[in-house]
Formats: C-alpha cells, sequence, structure tokens
C-alpha cells in the first residue's frame, strides 16, 4: 500500500495545528464516502473483497447507515444497512458487501452517522483458496461528504503512469467519481503532462450517487505517459463528486491509491481554524467554504434585552409571519389600536401567529380584518364542537349563499375537500324545510342536473332537463328511459315475456304481452302491445313446457311474433311455452 507524500504530509499538519478535543488520524463526518469498493470474482481467478473500519472517537453510541452505491447505476433509492457502534469502539466489516448487503458488486459505500465517525476501507484480490497474507490491495480513506467538489470547482489527481502498449506498460491506472449530493451531474477530465501541457479531455456524465471507474487507455487511448495529472472538474448539473485515482504495478500487481487534492481551506491550510464549534443557534464551521451563519430561529426573545428591539428598528414590512413564533403576538403585547389593517402586510396574520383567545371582538376595529390580511390556507382547530360556524339570512340563490367555495382555476383543481378518519360520516346534509337537500348544477348554470328530494329519491336529467332516471325511496321503485349496454340500447333487459298454455291463455308475465291459437295453421300468434314486430328486429327466446321432446319454430306476421310446436315426427301440436322478448 501506498499513500502520496501530500496525504501524509496534511495528516501530520492537521496533527500539530488543530486544537480539538481529539486529534483523528483522518477526516472524520457524519456523511463520508469510501469512493471505491466490491466484491465480485476478477481476472485469472482471483476474487474482490472490501474491508471497512468505523471508529466512533464520541463520548456516546452512535447510529449508522451504509448505502450500497453500484457501479453505472442510478442510486437514488440503494440498498441499506443499519448498525449502532458504541462509544470509543471500532468495529471491523470483513468481506464488508457481501456481509451486509448480500451482492456482489462494485461501487462505493455512502456512510451516514449521528455523530462524526472515521471511515476507512481495503478494498483487495485473494485468489481462490489463498490466504489473507496472500492478498493484495489498497486503502481508501473515507470522504466526508463536504469535501466534495461541486459546481465551478476542480480537484487534482496524480500518478497517471500507462504507456502504449497498455499490455507492456509498467504500470496500469485507472480513475473515477462518485457523486454525493443525489444530482445530475457533468464532470469534465482534462489530462497535462508533467511541464502542464494539456493533452486531451473528456466529458462524463453521472446520475444521482452514481459510482463510475474507468481505464486509462480506454479513456484516452491517444496518450502514452509516465508522469500525467488529471483534473476533474464540475462542469454541469448541481450534483457533487468525489474523485480518485488507482495505479497498479503490472507484473506483481501492487495497486496504489491516489487522492484527489483538497481545499486548503478544509485542510486548514489558511493558518486559522478548521472549524468552529457551536450550539444549534449558529450554522457553518468557520471556513471560506462554509462560514458561520445564524440559523433562522436562532436569535429568541432570551437573546434580547427587554425593549431592546422597537418600532424605530424595524423596517417598513420587514417582520413577516415567517419572522415571528408561533403564537408570539398576543394583545397584552401590543398597544391599543397600534396595529391597523396598514401595519399588516398582505397574508401576514394566520392562526398559528395568534395564540388561542388572544384576539376577541373588542380587539379589532370594524372591518379590521379583511380577506386580503389571512393568510391561506386558513387552518381552523377546535376542541369543542364546532371549528367553523356561518350563519346568514340572505334569502337569495347562489351568489349569496351562507357558504362558497369557488375554484376559479380553468385547468384543474377542486373546489372543496372534505375527510374523515373516524367511523362517522364525512359529510352531512339536512334540509329543514320542504325543498330538496341536495341539488347538482353542471357548466350551464341553469337547471340542475340530479336532484335528491328530502325523502331519499333521487332524480336524474339530461342537457334539456329531462328526467331520465329517478329511484324513488319511497316505493323502492326505478324508472329508466333507457338502459345501454356495450353500446347497445335495452340490451340489458327483455321488453316483454310471458308463459303460456295449450289454450294461449297467459298463466304469467309482462302486462304488454298475449297470445292467441291460430287452429287453421296450428300455430301460436303472440303480440307485444305497442310494438310492430318483425323476426330480423327484435330477439325471441321461445321454451316448450312439457315431458314430452318437442321444438319450436318462430316468425313474423302482421306485426306477430309466431310461435309454432312440432312434436318428435314434426307434427304441428298445441302445448305450453315460455317467450322471452328483447329489442336490440
Amino acid at each position: 500500500m501506498r499513500t502520496s507524500t501530500r496525504s501524509v504530509l496534511a495528516v501530520v499538519f492537521l496533527a500539530t495545528v488543530l486544537v480539538a478535543p481529539q486529534v483523528l488520524a483522518g477526516f472524520a463526518g457524519t456523511e463520508v464516502f469510501l469512493p471505491s469498493v466490491g466484491r465480485k470474482p476478477g481476472a485469472g481467478g482471483s476474487q474482490w473483497y472490501t474491508t471497512v473500519w468505523v471508529y466512533n472517537p464520541n463520548p456516546t453510541a452512535v447510529n449508522l447507515t451504509f448505502y450500497l452505491l453500484e457501479r453505472d447505476r442510478d442510486n437514488s433509492a440503494p440498498r441499506l444497512y443499519n448498525d449502532t457502534l458504541p462509544a470509543g469502539e471500532v468495529r471491523r466489516y470483513d468481506n464488508a458487501i457481501w456481509t451486509m448487503f448480500g451482492v456482489e458488486v462494485f461501487g462505493a459505500l455512502r456512510v451516514v452517522a449521528s455523530e462524526r465517525v472515521v471511515v476507512n476501507s481495503r478494498i483487495y484480490s485473494l485468489a481462490t483458496g489463498g490466504e489473507q497474507k496472500d492478498s493484495v490491495g489498497q486503502f481508501f480513506a473515507g470522504v466526508p461528504a463536504s469535501f466534495a467538489i461541486g459546481a465551478g470547482q476542480k480537484t487534482q489527481i496524480l500518478g497517471v503512469f500507462e504507456t502504449t502498449p497498455s499490455d507492456a506498460s509498467e504500470f496500469r491506472y485507472n480513475f473515477g467519481f462518485v457523486e454525493t449530493a443525489g444530482a445530475n451531474t457533468t464532470v469534465t477530465v482534462t489530462v497535462y503532462d508533467e511541464t502542464g501541457s494539456e493533452l486531451g479531455s473528456k466529458s462524463y456524465s453521472l446520475r444521482p450517487y452514481e459510482q463510475k471507474q474507468f481505464r486509462f487507455p480506454t479513456e484516452f487511448p491517444a496518450i502514452s505517459t509516465t508522469n500525467a495529472r488529471l483534473q476533474a472538474e464540475v462542469t454541469g448539473g448541481t450534483g457533487k463528486v468525489v474523485a480518485f485515482g488507482s495505479g497498479v504495478a503490472n507484473r506483481s500487481t501492487d495497486p496504489s491509491t491516489f487522492e484527489m487534492t483538497f481545499d486548503d481551506a478544509l485542510l486548514g491550510g489558511s493558518g486559522g481554524l478548521s472549524a468552529v464549534a457551536h450550539d444549534a443557534s449558529l450554522s457553518g464551521d468557520g471556513t471560506t467554504l462554509s462560514p458561520l451563519g445564524i440559523t433562522s430561529g436562532g436569535v429568541t426573545s432570551s437573546h434580547l434585552a427587554s425593549g431592546a428591539v422597537t418600532s424605530s428598528k424595524i423596517a417598513d414590512g420587514a417582520v413577516t409571519s415567517s419572522k415571528l413564533a408561533t403564537n408570539a403576538v398576543t394583545n397584552a403585547a401590543l398597544a391599543d389600536g397600534v396595529v391597523g389593517t396598514a401595519e399588516l402586510a398582505n397574508s401576514a396574520v394566520s392562526s398559528a401567529k395568534i395564540a388561542d383567545g388572544a384576539v376577541a371582538n373588542a380587539d379589532l376595529a370594524s372591518g379590521a380584518v379583511t380577506g386580503a390580511k389571512v393568510a391561506l390556507p386558513l387552518l381552523l382547530s377546535a376542541g369543542g364542537n364546532k371549528a367553523l360556524e356561518v350563519t346568514n339570512a340572505y334569502a337569495g340563490g347562489i351568489p349569496g349563499a351562507t357558504l362558497r367555495a369557488l375554484n376559479s382555476s380553468t385547468t384543474g383543481g377542486i373546489a372543496g375537500f372534505f375527510e374523515t378518519q373516524g367511523n362517522d360520516a364525512t359529510v352531512v346534509v339536512q334540509a329543514r324545510g320542504s325543498g330538496p337537500f341536495l341539488k347538482g348544477f353542471g357548466a350551464n348554470g341553469g337547471n340542475e342536473e340530479f336532484r335528491f328530494d328530502n325523502n331519499g329519491t333521487l332524480h336524474l336529467y339530461n342537457p334539456s332537463h329531462s328526467e331520465t332516471i329517478k329511484l324513488d325511496a319511497t316505493t323502492g321503485k326505478a324508472t329508466v328511459q333507457a338502459l345501454e349496454v356495450a353500446g347497445h340500447a335495452n340490451a340489458s333487459i327483455p321488453i316483454a315475456y310471458g308463459t303460456f298454455d295449450s289454450n294461449a291463455t297467459k298463466f304469467s308475465g309482462t302486462s304488454n304481452i298475449s297470445a292467441t291459437w291460430d287452429s287453421s295453421l296450428s300455430r301460436y300468434l303472440v303480440t307485444i302491445a305497442g310494438t310492430d314486430y318483425f323476426y330480423s328486429h327484435y330477439c325471441a327466446l321461445v321454451t316448450p313446457i312439457g315431458d314430452s321432446p318437442r321444438f319450436v319454430v318462430t316468425g313474423s306476421v302482421s306485426n306477430k311474433l309466431i310461435v309454432q310446436i312440432f312434436n318428435q315426427a314434426g307434427t304441428p301440436v298445441q302445448g305450453m311455452f315460455q317467450v322471452v322478448v328483447f329489442k336490440p
């Protein structure tokens, strides 16, 4: 294992200049990336494994979540593994990728901890049946997410040694990146020789949390070099990137890791403090990249002397609802009459800014609260029976309704939404007068499209306001003008049916059907009132009744259905029968 001189010096420098409760040989963080890990078979019968170490320097236990960022894919929803590490302990995860996730892949690890931890790893190859002492591998230190480069930032990766042809080169070289912010990103890699002359460049697209690794001669086949460096720059997107290089001796397969360079401000090279410890009222760590600031809500009333903030100290309009803590303004804190409608920005007052019961009618001037002064949505809650009660004595129609919800959007949205999480009704409508308790109007706003009467009867109307369906709640009867199934009118119910004896007397059936016996032609003539029956315009199902086998022939004549019954010998006979007629 080899590390660059600069990395060693950086660690020594940090150990000598930082004043902190504990100096760590590595970079601690609550979100740390191992840019190259894996468990997968390799060339020549080798097997690749990864060992991960995590150190908890804190006086309390930390919760850990490991996210597997698989190579060459979007890892917005990665596999994960959870663990808890006691205070002061180091935990080693052998064969980490298989042990944690049960898969054989290459990629990167994202480690998220509840407190700062140090993460190291070794990725190594081991011949099948070999022992650990025979393994060959390289070290990767966990890189805090804050060290990743973003838009317009650059980093350098040293150690490029690969001559052509590649199989004759003393070393081979790989490089790669991992996206660390969960966003699409473009990285441009430029190759420079030892004098700083540009040799070539190429751009790469990274998806959220994607890890990629490349062979140098595959990406830059025309470049043969024994001492080049790579410059990686984020040239597109909103993501961030950690980059790395790996040089491998071709005969011994001894690998060396080449870390990306880090900004001097991250390493304390500016001569100032590396970080400032603070409570939750401040943000940032005091560095150039992360300056100190006051968090939202960091200054509370306890930090201000009584009377320190007066109206002359506040610019007009500077205090909006977002600047006020919940229930911060009570009527006791305001002089009578000091706040009028002119002093309130539109939507400045929301229910969350007013303590329950703090503002009574007596505290409001007539007309002081208008629709423009109330923030939307207005959230109302009550511990008693009612959250909102609206009354009105207006005797007109819709424009003057007691409660009206209007959605003026012409593209979508609804005017009202009601939700119940208990076992009672979501909406209750009661009409105490003699009129219907519910009507529905379409876009024309004229006559209703449906109506529920006080007794529960439902009426449905067509665009001409002719009633098409009536469901009578009193009688239980439904009146339907027409039914349609699969695009055919009246296809689901018969227009007439009946059961007749051999003399054509009807036993049962609809009132509109009757039959007679035509003795001259030995047949029955069935009449359906109000129907001009013709055999090709209707569908008739006729069934002979009895214990002797018989068959039926049907037809039509003079707007009547012909029913002729034959015995097995083919002789027309009289007999009982049933008939059902449909109109397609």
